[in-house]
């Protein structure tokens, strides 16, 4: 995905082998299905580059609702010179970003003209604005509200330039500046700090969720061992929707992560750990800045005394459905999405890139 652009002849001669068979699928497909557009959840996924030519070719319209758009101050510069070297000009119609940041790369790095790219927002937050507005209970959700503390597991490079690659190594050498840069302490001692709050207060559940992904049990392993025995009152939760569980909470934990941005919307008290390598003036580019929104822990026992307050605290049982102007301001700044309509907008872009407004039939 980060290495498709290329002047090797022998692997453009394979993408042109492979458009022209996506064109062959397309005309076979078009015998039996009539479809209007085809989405994808990235403009520069590689499976999908010959493709969204071929659909532009038939006359299908191929949409990307780009999901990859948390973006920080020096991750924009990082982005900008990788889009720029590292993928090709976006062959479909439309580009459904989450904000402005987005927008900006791929405009300057020549992926796509500014009239291809809509700013919609983050879609998969409406419909926590949707049970905030309503009041309504979300499934999981227990009857009794018992105090719980949930935590976004993050690894050493969480927010950091890196590029993965589909090998054995995982990941491509970068330069030695930013190579060296992690957040392999203040993940450590997060987790360590959840361990002892779990020991320390029996009364409060606290849950650890992961991404389930390869770099998610990779930072389980290296952060708590194999064979690690936990308290009877925290648990490890792999991969699945965040969302009952966010439900759930009486405060949420977390770390460059766009779960922090539901926990917002949802008016949850948010602590963030900012010790260890979060001081470094290196890596402050780097970091999420959630302004007031959130709590910050400046050490191990103030992020441990901070969950335990909040999740104890009878006023932290129940959020509201009001939305102060820090939340608003800091949730349409990253995630372009503090009214509850990304997927409204979303769907505006669709029906007006196919020129339809009737009811839309999905395939999948």
């Amino acid at each position: 995905d980060l290495n498709y652009s290329s002047d090797d002849s022998n692997i453009e001669d394979s993408k042109k082998r492979l458009r022209a068979f996506w064109e062959r699928v397309l005309a076979y497909l078009d015998k039996m299905i009539k479809f209007d557009a085809v989405l994808t959840g990235n403009f520069s996924y590689a499976s999908e580059q010959e493709l969204a030519e071929a659909c532009v070719k038939a006359g299908i319209k191929f949409i990307a609702l780009h999901k990859e758009c948390l973006k920080t101050p020096g991750l924009e510069i990082f982005y900008k010179k990788l889009y720029k070297e590292r993928k090709s000009p976006f062959r479909g119609s439309k580009i459904c970003v989450y904000n402005d940041i987005e927008k900006r790369i791929i405009i300057s790095s020549g992926i796509a003209p500014a009239e291809s790219i809509v700013i919609t927002g983050m879609p998969r937050l409406d419909r926590i604005h949707h049970m905030v507005k309503q009041n309504t209970e979300i499934q999981g959700s227990p009857s009794s509200k018992e105090p719980v503390v949930l935590f976004f597991l993050f690894n050493s490079k969480t927010g950091l330039p890196i590029i993965v690659r589909k090998t054995a190594e995982q990941f491509e050498d970068i330069e030695e500046s930013l190579e060296r840069l992690s957040f392999d302490d203040l993940g450590k001692d997060c987790c360590m700090s959840l361990v002892k709050l779990a020991f320390r207060e029996p009364r409060i559940k606290v849950l650890i969720k992961t991404k389930g992904d390869f770099l998610s049990n990779r930072a389980l392993i290296k952060y708590f061992g194999r064979g690690f025995k936990t308290p009877k009152n925290l648990e490890i939760i792999s991969g699945g929707d965040p969302l009952p569980l966010l439900a759930r909470s009486s405060v949420v934990c977390g770390f460059n992560s766009t779960a922090l941005f539901e926990a917002i919307a949802m008016n949850k008290p948010i602590v963030v750990p900012k010790f260890h390598e979060a001081l470094n003036p290196e890596v402050a580019p780097y970091i999420v800045d959630f302004e007031d929104t959130v709590q910050y822990a400046d050490t191990q026992e103030q992020l441990i005394d901070m969950l335990k307050n909040a999740a104890v605290s009878d006023q932290n049982s129940k959020g509201t459905s009001e939305f102060d102007a820090a939340k608003q301001h800091v949730l349409e700044k990253w995630v372009g999405n503090s009214d509850g309509l990304a997927g409204h907008r979303v769907r505006e872009v669709i029906e007006q890139v196919i020129g339809k407004k009737e009811t839309l039939q999905t395939f999948q």
